[in-house]
Formats: structure tokens, C-alpha cells, sequence
């Protein structure tokens, strides 16, 4: 989803793929997501959340002419919202109540594992498959 740049950008612009769905993650798990939209190709929009605390709080106070409000108006309702982050999976999965759109929240839901990033990502279902996973199943 491309984050507009000017008052005037036009979120609707955005291409209109037969199954869309869109990819939101925040923190390290930026290699993951990028790879998982890759593979799934232009069906998939990729849109990285830097502070979802202040996207959290703006949509709160300005409602519909919020900026995340903006962004996710260019996404068809049909568009699956499959938010990912590498902590508590409730912390995005708000954004699927901006527009409606039907979410997956994937995240961290046990603490106190150790082991490489490959493993432990495996263990909480947010690596590259789980992500392709949670596209097909939204």
C-alpha cells in the first residue's frame, strides 16, 4: 500500500488483484514479510506499521480522516488484512476494524522460548509460511 506522500494522493489508485490481501507488520520481521509478499505476488500489498501506538492513537482521535484510515481505504473490503508482528498479535489486529476488513493476527502468544530467530519464529507461526498460510486462510 503506498503511504501517500501528499494530500492529494489518491489511496483508490491502488491495483485491484483478484484475491488481495494485505500484509502488515511491524518490528524485525520485515525480511519475513517482504518474502512472503514476493512469493504471493501482486495480490498481496505489503505496509510496514513503524509506531502502531501513534497509528493506534490518531485513528482514535481522527477517525476517518486519520492517515491509517487513508491508507487502507485503497484496499477492496474483500482484501484479507493479515497483520504480523514480532509481539502480542492483538497490538495490530485493530487495523482490520479501520474499514471492516476481515483480519488474521499473527504474533507472539507465549514467552520464555529461546533459540535462533528461524527457530523461534517457526515456534509462533510468524515466519514466511505462516504468512502465506494466514493469506490463503483470511
Amino acid at each position: 500500500i503506498p503511504v501517500p506522500s501528499n494530500p492529494r494522493h489518491n489511496p483508490r489508485s491502488i491495483p485491484v488483484p483478484s484475491n488481495p490481501a494485505a500484509l502488515v507488520f511491524a518490528g524485525a520481521l520485515a525480511p519475513e514479510a517482504i518474502e512472503a509478499q514476493r512469493l504471493r505476488g501482486p495480490a498481496t500489498a505489503l505496509l510496514q506499521i513503524t509506531s502502531y501506538d501513534a497509528l493506534a492513537s490518531e485513528w482514535q482521535r481522527a477517525g476517518t480522516r486519520s492517515h491509517v484510515h487513508t491508507l487502507l481505504s485503497g484496499l477492496p473490503r474483500k482484501a484479507r488484512l493479515v497483520t504480523v508482528l514480532d509481539g502480542n498479535a492483538t497490538a495490530l489486529s485493530w487495523l482490520g476494524s479501520v474499514h471492516g476488513h476481515r483480519t488474521i493476527a499473527l504474533g507472539v502468544q507465549a514467552f520464555g522460548q529461546s533459540g535462533d530467530l528461524v527457530d523461534v519464529y517457526c515456534a509462533h507461526r510468524i515466519d514466511t509460511q505462516a504468512m502465506l498460510e494466514a493469506c490463503e486462510e483470511a
